[in-house]
């Protein structure tokens, strides 16, 4: 008995955690937005000298490829961002964060997540 009351606990701190940690209920900050662009320009602008590099044979035209790129596909990147952060299109329904919580745990401890809705 002793080991149900424990894991329906469990189950109740995991359910929780789910609803406040879940990627579906939490809209991503313009800071955010921009540490992605960072990041993600610094892969992609190597990526882009390096096979300049290969093709031409030549650094400094790979560098001059990727010095231009950088900055124009950086814009472009946290404008498409920013976009799609606007949109719901995709995301799962924002009336229930933590869906999972909500449909699955309380069908285990024995109740009926028709009462959830």
């Amino acid at each position: 008995m002793v080991q149900k009351g424990v894991f329906l606990a469990n189950l109740r701190a995991i359910k929780g955690l789910v609803g406040i940690v879940s990627s579906e209920n939490v809209e991503n900050e313009p800071k955010r937005s921009m540490v992605k662009t960072l990041t993600w320009r610094t892969i992609a602008t190597t990526d882009t000298f390096l096979i300049a590099w290969l093709i031409t044979g030549e650094p400094l035209i790979g560098a001059s490829i990727a010095s231009i790129e950088v900055l124009t596909k950086m814009v472009l990147y946290y404008a498409h961002e920013r976009a799609w952060n606007r949109s719901d299109w995709g995301r799962a329904d924002r009336q229930y964060p933590g869906i999972w919580a909500k449909r699955v745990i309380p069908s285990i401890e024995g109740g009926s997540h028709e009462e959830e809705r």
